[in-house]
Order: structure tokens, then C-alpha cells, then sequence
């Protein structure tokens, strides 16, 4: 699970929760678009940046009715946040949609989402040995707009928690906004170093964390 936030405060007098609905699926280019300067790599070609960052995305959006979105109410296309979860049982099709969509990139290139794909499946395998069939993951959380973010997920809490859910976990890493979590209430489960992503030194850090939300 990823969290990612930017944009302008909202402006005076907006109500953050005049538009929340289900995520459509015709605003994902708006999260990848949103994503793919903090994931995506300078240095590596713009087309394949933008199937690896894709493919993250899709990996943590589930066909489940676990979903929720704020838009523009004076421009509906537009995009202010979004979050989804998934039980401990969801699965979704991202690996699929990879297969398809990176047949033509090069060995180097192929070895770098082979990287990422483990990468996600080692944290999420890890996140869901935690859980029980009342537990819920939180597995993606993007805020397009300062402001939107925290209300739209406590709208999407009080859903989970109407749905009979007991505990929101998440996993992160220190390339998102991390910090966020423990100050919002959630308890540190584990924190780990990621071996295979160290780099010049510097250690890449996951998190774990864990929410009681009824």
C-alpha cells in the first residue's frame, strides 16, 4: 500500500465530502499521473515508467465495492483523492494486465518489474499474516488535493466499519508520506529494512501499521 499527497489547500468554504461516490475507473490515469514522479525513475524511459508505476496502482485496486473517490463538484472529471481496500481474500488481475502490457520492454527493464512484483507481494503477504477475515487492508490512499484526503478516508472508515470490519491495516515504505499514519491514530506493527532496495548506504524502510476502527 502507497500514500501519496499533494496539491493546494482547499479553498474557503468547500465542503471536502460533496462528492464522494465509488472510484470510477475512468480516473486511474489521474492517480498514475499523480504517482509517477515520486515512483517512476528519471533516468528511465517515459513509457516504461509509466507501465511500472501503472501496474503498482492496479496491484492495490480491487473488484470488490471497496472504493471511494472525491471529484470537483464544479468539475466532476477531476480527481481529489481516492482510497481502496481489500479483504484478506481479494484478489485482482494486475499481474494480467502487466503480462500484457510489457511484452516489448528490454531484459533490464523486465528484470526491474520483476523487482517491483516482489517487492509487493513480499509486503503484502507480510501485512496480511497480521489479519483475520474481520480485519480489512487499506491498500491504496492518494490525495491529489490538500484537505480531501482525511475526510474521504474517515468516510470510507465509517463505511468499513458499518460493513463489520475490526481493523484497518496498511502497509507503507519511506518513499510516501509514512509519517501521516502515526500521526492519525494508527499503531505501528512492524518496521523492517528492505535489503534489496538499500542503496549508496541508505536503508529503504518499510512500514506496517495497524488502525482498531470499531
Amino acid at each position: 500500500m502507497r500514500m501519496f499527497r499533494k496539491g493546494n489547500k482547499m479553498e474557503p468554504g468547500s465542503n471536502p465530502c460533496s462528492n464522494i461516490s465509488p472510484f470510477d475507473k475512468k480516473n486511474l490515469p489521474q492517480i498514475v499521473d499523480t504517482v509517477l514522479p515520486l515512483w517512476g525513475a528519471p533516468e528511465r524511459d517515459e513509457a516504461f515508467n509509466r507501465i511500472d508505476v501503472e501496474f503498482i496502482v492496479r496491484n492495490n485496486i480491487f473488484e470488490n465495492g471497496l472504493s471511494m473517490q472525491i471529484t470537483n463538484p464544479a468539475k466532476p472529471t477531476e480527481l481529489f483523492a481516492a482510497v481502496f481496500a481489500a479483504r484478506k481474500t481479494d484478489k485482482n488481475d494486475a499481474s494480467i494486465w502487466l503480462s500484457a502490457h510489457s511484452k516489448n520492454v528490454s531484459e533490464k527493464e523486465q528484470f526491474s518489474l520483476d523487482l517491483v512484483k516482489t517487492y509487493l507481494q513480499k509486503m503484502d503477504e507480510k501485512t496480511l499474516s497480521f489479519m483475520n477475515d474481520e480485519d480489512i487492508k487499506l491498500s491504496l490512499f492518494v490525495s491529489r488535493k490538500k484537505g480531501f484526503g482525511r475526510p474521504l478516508l474517515e468516510e470510507f472508515t465509517k463505511t468499513l466499519r458499518k460493513k463489520g470490519f475490526k481493523t484497518m491495516y496498511l502497509w507503507t515504505d519511506c518513499t510516501c508520506s509514512w509519517k501521516w499514519y502515526p500521526e492519525h491514530g494508527f499503531e505501528l506493527v512492524a518496521e523492517d529494512i528492505y535489503e534489496p532496495f538499500k542503496e549508496n548506504e541508505k536503508d529503504f524502510i518499510t512500514y506496517i501499521y495497524k488502525k482498531q476502527i470499531s
